[in-house]
């Protein structure tokens, strides 16, 4: 399984297809084709119902591409933060301040801790960051 096969797959089920996922990906729509296929044989699982027109995801395949789509997000994550660190950027306490929170699965945001490092962007996430603020009082 590679990085690759998984952006694939993504664009295949947000765009709604093959054609559109080869548009946005600028790859053929055989190459689309043949990496999923492989995805497939190697986990021994069916990503799509092929017995319509459009693919549609089989159950296992959604079931699989809702933890895939965690590991993508974590690669982005890391991404951003290697990004954040090669500027030289860090908390006071070491640990390194991602570059853009907001992208983090909620679960792993320790907002507290980034109160005073971080500013809200407009007037709807500064009445929010109010908010979470005087939570933290």
């Amino acid at each position: 399984m590679t990085f690759e096969q998984l952006k694939i797959l993504q664009s295949i089920v947000e765009e709604g297809g093959v054609i559109a996922a080869s548009k946005i990906l600028f790859k053929t729509q055989p190459a689309i084709s043949n990496a999923i296929s492989r995805l497939e044989t190697e986990l021994q699982v069916q990503f799509f119902s092929r017995d319509e027109y459009r693919l549609r995801l089989s159950t296992e395949g959604q079931a699989l591409y809702e933890q895939m789509k965690i590991i993508l997000k974590h690669v982005e994550i890391v991404r951003s933060m290697a990004a954040h660190m090669s500027q030289g950027n860090e908390s006071e306490d070491g640990r390194i301040v991602p570059l853009d929170i907001k992208d983090m699965p909620l679960y792993q945001i320790d907002i507290f801790a980034f109160k005073d490092k971080i500013r809200p962007l407009g007037p709807i996430s500064t009445i929010i960051w109010q908010e979470l603020c005087k939570l933290s009082e």
